[in-house]
């Protein structure tokens, strides 16, 4: 799995711009794609509500 993430993965300079810019305007959070922000809101919101992660993904 991890070797099809890599192989299918961003180009590196790709990613050495976003993590450029964000040290240029002063970023601490890179999202290299827009369709992972959905569930890093609910997830924000769960830490709020007190919810423990699920395992999903791990098992």
């Amino acid at each position: 799995m991890i070797e099809s993430l890599v192989a299918n993965g961003i180009a590196t300079n790709v990613v050495a711009d976003a993590v450029h810019d964000a040290v240029i305007e002063n970023k601490f959070w890179i999202l290299t794609h827009d369709e992972t922000k959905p569930g890093v809101l609910e997830r924000a919101q769960q830490i709020v509500d007190g919810l423990n992660p699920g395992l999903g993904g791990f098992l």
